[in-house]
């Protein structure tokens, strides 16, 4: 099986800072925004866990009259970024492992054809993330949870962030643009 992450991977840009601007060029959300800031502030300064960043990134999300709305007008309008060689190399068996919400994904990921997605388990209806930010670390347990010991036989990122992920899979791949070489490790990861 390959394994994918998905922003700037098999997507160009960042699918969820692109869906939080699309979202906020079009709707007003005054203390949304000062929270973003707060919560950018808190995370840098290390008081504050990745996870209740992200639950702050997407605290507009009550706001919204319909999520899943939101959600197909954002992909009506930034499918054509699903990078043109995955759309070449793509098998029926691709698992993604993304860090991006699994609401704002699955979408792109079924009309793409793949089935199993691993993101960031967030309630559309209140930003609330279950577990903890599907990030690093994380991406390796969560794929475990789904599929116990089976290594993957390719990944691809374009992250160093995504180095455990790697370090699980039979094959690594760093995607860099359209380019996609093999991932050169040294004594301490990624090089």
């Amino acid at each position: 099986m390959n394994v994918y992450d998905f922003d700037d991977t098999i997507y160009r840009g960042d699918s969820e800072i692109q869906f939080l601007a699309y979202v906020r060029e079009r709707e007003f959300f005054g203390k949304t925004k000062s929270k973003t800031k707060l919560a950018d502030w808190l995370y840098h300064a290390h008081l504050m866990s990745l996870t209740r960043r992200e639950e702050l990134l997407f605290a507009f999300l009550p706001e919204l009259s319909d999520w899943e709305k939101w959600v197909k007008a954002f992909w009506d309008s930034h499918r054509q970024n699903i990078k043109p060689w995955y759309q070449e190399a793509h098998c029926p068996d691709d698992v993604v492992i993304s860090a991006s919400p699994a609401f704002l994904l699955e979408p792109i990921c079924l009309e793409l054809g793949i089935t199993v997605l691993i993101a960031t388990r967030m309630d559309p209806k209140t930003g609330k993330i279950a577990g903890k930010y599907n990030f690093a670390k994380e991406k390796p347990k969560r794929f475990k949870e789904v599929f116990g010991d089976v290594v993957p036989d390719h990944f691809f990122s374009d992250s160093r962030t995504d180095a455990p992920m790697a370090r699980i899979s039979g094959k690594a791949w760093r995607v860099d643009g359209d380019s996609v070489t093999e991932w050169p490790f040294g004594k301490h990861g990624w090089k």
